[in-house]
């Protein structure tokens, strides 16, 4: 799985490679979302978790140094 890949509701990812988090984030949160926790998955990499008002929850996937998002998705 890659970000773009998926469908974010108030986003349009037009690149299907990984994105620099700073990125990442700016567009969340100019589409309403904030960021509500993260924990650690597999490999080393992290959950992030953003919510919505509207859209529901993301869950994107971070590099293990948190510079990179892999991908992301609303997990409903």
């Amino acid at each position: 799985m890659t970000l773009g890949k998926h469908e974010i509701k108030g986003i349009t990812l037009k690149q299907i490679k990984p994105l620099p988090a700073s990125t990442f984030e700016k567009l969340m949160v100019e589409a309403g979302y904030f960021r509500s926790g993260s924990a650690p998955t597999f490999q080393g990499r992290w959950f992030v978790y953003f919510v919505h008002s509207s859209f529901g929850r993301v869950e994107a996937v971070y590099s293990p140094d948190k510079k990179v998002v892999i991908t992301a998705y609303h997990p409903d």
